[in-house]
């Protein structure tokens, strides 16, 4: 599972005035049940909300996005709570650390359930990885949304639901480099209940140095299939994942779920592929894997560095000056970089670039505590 979007409705309607002293108690309520004051401390007041909400809480001082939104005249709208992944996944990893207990979001619903509202999801995010797949038509080559994508728009695959019907009717795909990297199956609009997104999650890790950096450096291929349920679809899976009671069931469920709307079909041969395949294994009860903790490293700094050892052209003049002058010109260019550098640290110490030394405070509030897990040479 990556990311999702839970909603607190009050279990009895409740009138505009009353709704300020309600959503206080329902807030304190969730706050005090999903214990994330214990885990990350006191929340701030958010300058960005959900759509539609006009006032929220979040964490300032985190590289990751959790908001929980209100509208303060719309009591109906109840109390919006957004995880993106990281956060979700951050979170995961603190309440382990803390409480030495595992975190799914069967166990996070459950946990968060009072008598004052009613819990639901409206958007969730299920996520199947394939780790060093094959394709199945050409065994020397890995796994890629590349040739399903290409297969599908020439007729060789299809997708069907659990009741075998073709109900795809919206498919696109983002070309990169000759490539596709990414497909979408079904409409992204707002009012349709979900749609489906394959894409190259190796690439976009590299690409971004993600939470899960680490991971994709592991591995030869990762492509990762991604169902978006939202709206009722998203209603009735609450349902479905409050009902389980241990990590093989949500396994299951969250396979079963995938598979009731996305079975690809290889059309010569009338079967399911076999990453399908293996879905349906997984969903049927068969070689069934506990969900996996990630690490979720703030890979913000590394971002940074690497562009300095290949965007900046750093190394590259480090080259010429070696070119130029002969042995050394380099390492002495590095030194007068350095005297240089420390120059600017006490300019910034002295508070004499105050609009610089606000810029780099911010970025320090939002990454510093995070990135101080590890240490230097660990984090490198």
């Amino acid at each position: 599972m990556d990311e999702f979007t839970l909603v607190l409705q009050p279990l009895d309607k409740v009138s505009v005035m009353a709704w300020p002293d309600m959503a206080d108690l329902m807030l304190s309520v969730f706050l005090e049940k999903s214990r994330l004051v214990n885990l990350f401390g006191k929340m701030d007041y958010a300058a960005k909300v959900q759509a539609g909400y006009t006032s929220g809480l979040t964490y300032t001082d985190r590289p990751w996005y959790l908001t929980i939104s209100r509208n303060e005249d719309i009591p109906t709208m109840g109390i919006c709570v957004r995880f993106s992944a990281h956060a979700y996944a951050t979170y995961k990893e603190a309440y382990k650390e803390q409480y030495q207990a595992d975190m799914d979001i069967a166990v996070f619903l459950d946990m968060v359930q009072d008598s004052i509202y009613t819990t639901r999801l409206s958007r969730i995010d299920l996520t199947a990885d394939y780790f060093d797949y094959t394709d199945e038509h050409i065994r020397t080559a890995p796994l890629s949304p590349d040739t399903i994508y290409t297969r599908l728009k020439d007729g060789n695959y299809v997708v069907k639901n659990g009741n075998g019907h073709q109900s795809i009717r919206n498919m696109s795909g983002i070309d990169k480099g000759g490539a596709y990297q990414t497909f979408y199956l079904g409409s992204q609009k707002g009012k349709t209940n979900g749609f489906l997104r394959c894409y190259d999650k190796k690439a976009e890790q590299l690409q971004t140095m993600g939470f899960r950096y680490n991971d994709a450096l592991n591995c030869e291929s990762w492509v990762r299939f991604e169902a978006v349920y939202r709206h009722d679809y998203a209603h009735q899976i609450t349902e479905g994942i409050l009902a389980v009671k241990t990590a093989q069931e949500l396994s299951r469920l969250i396979a079963r779920y995938i598979c009731d709307k996305y079975q690809f079909f290889d059309v010569n041969t009338d079967d399911v592929t076999e990453f399908t395949s293996d879905l349906l294994g997984v969903a049927a009860g068969s070689s069934v894997a506990a969900l996996g903790m990630t690490s979720p490293r703030d890979n913000t700094l590394r971002q940074s560095i690497r562009y300095l050892c290949n965007g900046s052209g750093l190394y590259s003049t480090l080259f010429k000056a070696f070119c130029i002058w002969g042995n050394d010109a380099d390492k002495q260019l590095m030194d007068f970089l350095w005297r240089d550098y420390e120059r600017y640290k006490d300019t910034l110490i002295a508070g004499k670039e105050p609009y610089k030394l606000r810029e780099l405070t911010a970025w320090l509030q939002r990454h510093m505590a995070e990135t101080a897990k590890y240490t230097l040479i660990d984090y490198l």
